[in-house]
């Protein structure tokens, strides 16, 4: 069986020129703002106001090839890259560099300083710095993904002979180090695409990829606990192959486990048919067998509500039916998951994929751009921004319908707020206001038409199987809701206040119910099954 080989081993001659290097730079320092760190509950990734955010980048190399910096400068400005990217509507960066890059005497070349005069005279690792310094300026955010050891051939495992644990693990810790306290960088993709032998949960210590991203997540947490750690998969688990980095079967019975929870995010890499031969796209059943394929190798985990699944790496040519049939699988995949991704690639010099830009560097390919667009979300860090605008609604389970009602049509303390049928009726209109933190207030309606009392936490508990009901307004957390979009129109409301385990309950049916007089609860998020998902219907 072909395995994937990285597409930027695999760059089309004619794109890249040498240029020399002279002249300095002098960097400047990222301006101050509050710090905006991810962590995760369950299947979601989170922000630090509890806000549900989905990254959704783009990859952009050439920090680990020779060039050591990343690549298409000796085309046009980094910074009207970032512009662009911006533009487009991608909210992430994913940097592959190698270990080789912070050696003494590796420098950059493959610049145009005409065009990138602040990046004359800088080192690699300076050139890093800047290319974050100048993703902050834009709201963009930075995950830093050490792709290989060397700048010249992939890894199977984490080490080499040239390059050993230690030192891969002495990177991140200085990188961890270097951007402490920049929220722009959030997260390390510890290594990429481990395949055979790397093993998954065996106990050995030179092959068992889980234990070493174990190790080294700790080192980093060590220095920076606020970073997300993105754990990839391997190639070979119980016999059965996979991508590289894209097996993930072992998480089910040996997860990941980090000194710091609600920290980790595994991540996969997915690619079509041109790529390299798997059987899923030689069977009769070929495209509609490609969703059973990704949940057994990954997809469960975000299913069953274990962790995040970042798909970190999927790119197509997108030139033959099956690359185009499989291309849109695992965009609506994604879509309906609401998933979180960094495309391959940014660069057209991948040469099995090639790339969003056309060879030109500059003209985007809009038969690409066209299926991510629906897909993109907006900027991560803008917490305090409404999902939903200020009005009346009818709160509806997406699953049934039913919507949120006071029991008995009452309004008065301590009132049962149920599911049941929709009707005429003020005791099923909701007033819903933002509080200008990212939270929101729902109130009743009363029946002379004025706002009453709020939708509330049973003892203003935060835990599993709490029952809500209606309280007199005092605008606290118990009180305060947060409403994050999960696609297709759809929302789940979460508490403000999390969990002695760091995550955030939402609303549920009683016992997965959805039936006219089932009582409305807090649950853990599920992956948005029985009533954990809501429209807002307008009813002023």
């Amino acid at each position: 069986m072909l395995t994937h080989l990285p597409p930027s081993r695999k760059l089309r001659s004619g794109l890249l020129p040498v240029v020399a290097i002279a002249g300095i730079a002098i960097l400047g320092s990222p301006a101050a703002h509050a710090q905006n760190y991810l962590h995760t509950s369950g299947a979601r990734i989170l922000d630090s106001q509890g806000n549900a955010v989905r990254i959704t980048g783009i990859n952009w190399f050439g920090f680990e090839t020779t060039n050591y910096c990343p690549h298409g400068l000796w085309a046009r400005s980094m910074s009207s890259m970032l512009d662009q990217i911006k533009g487009l509507g991608y909210n992430t960066l994913r940097v592959p560099f190698c270990s080789q890059m912070f050696d003494a005497g590796s420098a950059p070349n493959g610049i145009d300083f005409g065009q990138n005069p602040d990046l004359q005279g800088l080192t690699p690792i300076q050139i890093l710095d800047k290319l974050i310094a100048d993703c902050q300026a834009r709201g963009l955010k930075v995950i830093l993904d050490r792709h290989r050891p060397d700048s010249n051939a992939q890894s199977a495992l984490w080490y080499t002979s040239q390059y050993s644990e230690q030192r891969w693990i002495s990177d991140w810790q200085m990188l961890a180090g270097r951007y402490h306290g920049n929220d722009t960088v959030i997260g390390c993709d510890l290594h990429n695409e481990p395949h055979s032998p790397s093993t998954w949960g065996d106990g050995s210590q030179t092959t068992d990829w889980r234990l070493a991203a174990q190790r080294c997540g700790d080192a980093i947490q060590a220095i920076n606990p606020h970073l997300l750690i993105f754990v990839e998969g391997i190639e070979q688990f119980n016999g059965d192959g996979y991508w590289w980095g894209g097996n993930l079967e072992g998480v089910a019975s040996a997860p990941v486990q980090l000194n710091v929870a609600n920290q980790l995010v595994y991540s996969v890499h997915d690619y079509p048919s041109t790529v390299g031969s798997q059987p899923w796209f030689s069977d009769p059943s070929y495209p509609s067998n490609l969703p059973g394929v990704w949940d057994k190798h990954w997809g469960y985990i975000a299913k069953q509500n274990i962790a995040p699944v970042w798909i970190g790496e999927f790119g197509t040519l997108d030139q033959t039916t099956s690359d185009q049939q499989w291309f849109s699988s695992i965009a609506s995949y994604i879509a309906a998951n609401q998933l979180s991704f960094t495309y391959w690639c940014w660069n057209p010099n991948s040469g099995d994929t090639g790339g969003i830009l056309q060879d030109d560097w500059n003209t985007v390919n809009t038969n690409k751009q066209s299926v991510l667009q629906p897909l993109l979300a907006p900027l991560i860090g803008s917490g305090a921004s409404q999902t939903l605008s200020d009005g009346t609604y009818k709160i509806a389970a997406q699953t049934t319908g039913d919507v949120l009602d006071c029991y008995n049509t009452a309004n008065t303390n301590g009132t049962i707020v149920q599911l049941w049928g929709s009707w005429n009726t003020n005791s099923q209109r909701w007033s819903v206001h933002g509080n200008g933190d990212g939270t929101y207030a729902i109130r009743t309606i009363n029946p002379d038409g004025s706002v009453g009392r709020s939708l509330d936490c049973t003892g203003c508990s935060p835990g599993d199987g709490t029952q809500l009901e209606l309280w007199d307004y005092w605008g606290g957390p118990c009180q305060a809701w947060r409403i994050n979009p999960t696609g297709g129109g759809a929302y789940s409301i979460s508490t403000a206040q999390a969990k002695s385990d760091g995550s955030y309950d939402v609303l549920d049916g009683n016992g997965c119910s959805g039936a006219d007089g089932t009582r409305v609860i807090l649950w853990s998020w599920g992956g948005g099954g029985c009533q954990q998902q809501w429209r807002f219907i307008p009813a002023n």
